[in-house]
């Protein structure tokens, strides 16, 4: 009733082309405002997601209770009214002796759950989705990177869907009332409109309104140019980029609770240009006795053994080695020079400045800013896309150089010493960087 009472107060006039569009927007604006309105709904995964998953798990236990059939335990050990409250203040359920709320209390160390800032429509959200909740089937690669492609692309479906919707209605309504106004003039007698096409139609407004046309033209030509500007200035940027791996490396395990150092396994970073993958024989130093991961027990592990060539029960080379295809992670154009050495030895560079916080990350990622913003080792606060040239000029503007302890450095600063002015306006930040030694000229990076 709401939805028809808009239409008929509207009085869409299309013969009049003013008001015609005018209110045609009129209408579209307000068919939006009421779809969002009726279809607005608490979102239970999301606020899982964002109030609830720190602590819990959908099944089993975490830091709390699991979730899943928690509305079922509360009902039938306490009440659901309970249940609201001890969400939005766990204390004060405590505090009133409630018999299920002491025993969870004491369950868990006597730790009460956070007070989280909740509606009863938000917890029935949650609950509703943790008890309908099915575990999603692992996805090949090839899936997962379908999955991604098609959830990236729905929000344009359904633009595209209520925009053809949109237009379908107005060309409808449009019709039927030129159809009911030429039956209504011939009825009195009056002349009728002339049967025109609504390509006609547009061509005699659209003449009769060349400024108007005119600019509204200027604004979509423009609005598309930046668009298209916009979507340039991503090509080649894969910040976040995650590949699959022949085998699930877990940097997580090796350098983080392992504490194994970077150059062990990448051991090229300190010598050469690239930082190198290491050999399946680097793998083995440790794998020949160490047969069983932390975490996917012996399945990885094996995959290791078979690209050497090794036979752990008899403790053997027993076949031919092959080696491990890994996927390229990170991958500069050709056109760009990056020297690990130069950066990890000479400008003392640590690995997490430019890749992340690794002892925390599993399998091989190109980092993101706030990843990198979030180590707080890390002095520079990145603006600029990883691996786009305007996140490298941010590091060389900001980074201080080490002037002392190589041989390149030490005659700059010894150079630097003749020359006392120089050196005062070097030093105005109590440091050098790299963009004052030459490191924002074309010549560093592009040859």
């Amino acid at each position: 009733m709401i939805f028809k009472d808009i239409i008929l107060n509207m009085n869409i006039d299309f013969l009049s082309p003013r008001k015609g569009i005018l209110k045609a927007f009129a209408f579209a604006f307000a068919f939006i405002f009421m779809s969002n309105f009726v279809m607005a709904q608490p979102n239970g995964e999301e606020i899982f997601n964002n109030y609830c998953s720190s602590c819990h798990k959908v099944g089993g236990k975490s830091t709390g209770p699991w979730i899943k059939g928690a509305k079922d335990r509360w009902t039938q050990n306490s009440s659901m009214d309970n249940l609201y409250k001890w969400v939005k203040n766990s204390a004060d359920v405590i505090k009133s002796g409630d018999a299920y709320a002491v025993k969870l209390f004491n369950e868990y160390n006597q730790s009460p759950m956070t007070a989280q800032p909740l509606s009863n429509e938000q917890i029935d959200a949650v609950l509703a989705y943790v008890d309908n909740y099915v575990a999603p089937v692992a996805a090949t690669p090839a899936e997962t990177v379908g999955a991604v492609a098609e959830e990236e692309s729905d929000a344009w479906v359904w633009v595209l869907v209520i925009s053809i919707l949109f237009i379908v209605i107005i060309l409808a309504v449009g019709s039927v009332r030129r159809q009911l106004q030429n039956a209504i003039r011939e009825s009195k007698g009056e002349e009728t409109d002339e049967d025109l096409s609504y390509l006609q139609i547009f061509g005699q407004w659209a003449s009769r309104h060349k400024v108007l046309v005119g600019l509204a033209s200027v604004i979509i030509t423009a609005s598309i140019l930046v668009s298209l500007g916009q979507a340039s200035m991503q090509i080649g940027v894969f910040e976040g980029y995650n590949p699959s791996q022949p085998i699930e490396f877990d940097h997580s395990v090796h350098a983080g609770k392992a504490n194994i150092n970077c150059v062990y396994c990448h051991s090229s970073a300190e010598k050469g240009k690239h930082a190198g993958i290491p050999s399946v024989n680097v793998c083995m130093n440790c794998h020949r006795s160490i047969h069983k991961g932390q975490n996917t027990g012996t399945e990885e592990i094996a995959k290791i053994h078979a690209a050497a060539g090794y036979d752990p029960d008899k403790n053997d080379y027993t076949k031919q080695a092959t080696p491990i295809a890994w996927n390229k992670v990170h991958n500069l154009p050709d056109h760009v020079y990056f020297n690990h050495s130069q950066h990890v030895v000479v400008g003392k560079v640590d690995c997490a400045q430019c890749h992340g916080d690794v002892k925390n990350i599993k399998t091989g990622k190109v980092a993101t800013i706030a990843e990198l913003n979030a180590v707080e080792e890390n002095s520079i606060k990145f603006t600029k896309q990883v691996l786009t040239m305007g996140w490298c000029l941010e590091c060389h503007n900001q980074s201080g150089v080490q002037d002392q302890g190589s041989a390149y450095y030490d005659e700059i600063h010894k150079r630097l010493k003749d020359n006392p002015a120089l050196l005062k306006k070097y030093k105005e930040d109590d440091k050098i960087t790299v963009r004052e030694l030459g490191g924002w000229e074309c010549g560093k990076c592009h040859y």
